[in-house]
């Protein structure tokens, strides 16, 4: 995860914003990349001029100092709040910087719709955070730098790892971590298609993919999109409704978008881990 958490995209987020606010390439120093992602480093900003800097103030709002203007630009105001339907150069900020975290916010468009607000969610998820899916203050710091934990060190190779105490999913694959809002089973009893009861709650252990169906298939308990079972009648699919909390029957539901993501790059039989983290 640390690869996607690196200052490179951080910085390339900030000098392209240097450049759509009207600083040319010119007045940023090219970067220079040490070996490795663990070791990234830029080389020295050159020193604006007054003139850029006045001209993203204005743009942007006031900032003091270099490090909090690349700050402004990665991640926007810092005092502000961002809701969903929200349209403008902002949103797009924080859609490129999600992306660049490994959260899935859509299309970097500048408009706050469904799978941003899915990804926000993630990522408050991720850090602990209230979940409310705005782009608060709070949330806008995490996005500074993440600091809760990503994929379990002690698994290897490309998997899924299913968090239920987080209510997140993290697809690992080569170096790569996509992290998704996920809402899994709630724990509280419900009526089966045989008429006993069960408790909701999604399995814990070592799985693989196995069956999938590639649609809707529409069951007992409702309609399950593009499901990806991993043990049972339990499966990874897409919900219309996947809040900040456990909702579930056990299933692990994600957005539609984001389960054609996932569709499309696991094969039919990765690996999957549910787990409660010790």
């Amino acid at each position: 995860m640390a690869t996607r958490f690196g200052h490179r995209g951080w910085v390339t987020v900030a000098i392209g914003a240097l450049v759509i606010a009207g600083v040319g390439p010119a007045m940023v120093a090219s970067p220079v990349w040490a070996e490795g992602p663990e070791h990234a480093v830029t080389s020295d900003v050159e020193l604006l001029t007054a003139q850029p800097i006045q001209a993203l103030e204005t743009a942007l709002g006031p900032v003091s100092g270099l490090a909090a203007l690349v700050r402004h630009l990665t991640v926007g105001d810092p005092e502000s709040t961002i809701e969903p339907r929200a349209l403008g150069p902002e949103v797009a900020l924080v859609q490129s910087r999600l992306d660049t975290l490994g959260f899935r916010p859509g299309p970097i468009d500048g408009t706050y719709g469904g799978q941003t607000y899915s990804a926000v969610l993630a990522l408050q998820k991720h850090e602990g955070l209230e979940r409310t899916g705005l782009v608060d203050p709070i949330t806008r710091a995490a996005l500074a730098g993440l600091v809760a934990s990503g994929p379990r060190d002690d698994l290897l190779g490309d998997r899924i790892e299913i968090d239920p105490a987080r209510q997140i999913i993290f697809l690992v694959v080569g170096k790569d971590v996509s992290v998704i809002n996920t809402s899994t089973g709630n724990g509280e009893p419900y009526i089966r298609y045989n008429g006993a009861t069960a408790i909701a709650r999604t399995p814990r252990g070592d799985f693989a993919i196995g069956q999938r169906y590639d649609g809707n298939q529409v069951g007992f308990l409702g309609t399950l999109y593009r499901p990806m079972y991993f043990s049972g009648p339990f499966a990874i699919h897409g919900s219309g409704s996947v809040p900040g909390y456990a909702a579930s029957h056990g299933c692990a539901r994600t957005s539609f978008d984001d389960m054609d993501f996932l569709w499309t790059v696991i094969p039919g039989d990765m690996q999957v881990y549910s787990y409660d983290r010790p």
